[in-house]
């Protein structure tokens, strides 16, 4: 069963974007990126999995060369996402990626 079936997103995700590990997690995030698709990442595509309000998605957006897009099962991190301004512009597919085809083939996967 997907996490988010049950938890659906009822605030912005300011607290959790301004926690000391969320800036570990976003290093740690990019070294295996680069680590895996090395440097520079232009043409490289990544997918967010479980994007919910898009925090890892928007983050990503500034490695540049590097194209993100996002997904979730939550028709309301949908919503939010789409219309969120710091990430309307961030491709969005709503699917479960654990029985759903992906869109696509990616260089990686985040989550």
């Amino acid at each position: 069963m997907y996490y988010g079936e049950y938890v659906s997103i009822e605030a912005y995700d300011q607290m959790i974007a301004c926690h000391p590990f969320m800036d570990q997690c976003n290093a740690c995030i990019v070294y295996r990126l680069l680590a895996h698709l090395g440097a520079p990442c232009d043409g490289s595509t990544v997918m967010d999995i479980g994007t919910g309000t898009g925090q890892t998605a928007r983050f990503l957006k500034g490695v540049p060369g590097l194209r993100v897009e996002a997904s979730d099962v939550d028709p309301e991190a949908e919503q939010f996402f789409t219309t969120h301004p710091e990430s309307s512009d961030i491709p969005f597919a709503r699917f479960d990626f654990l029985s759903d085809p992906f869109p696509k083939p990616y260089d990686a996967i985040v989550g």
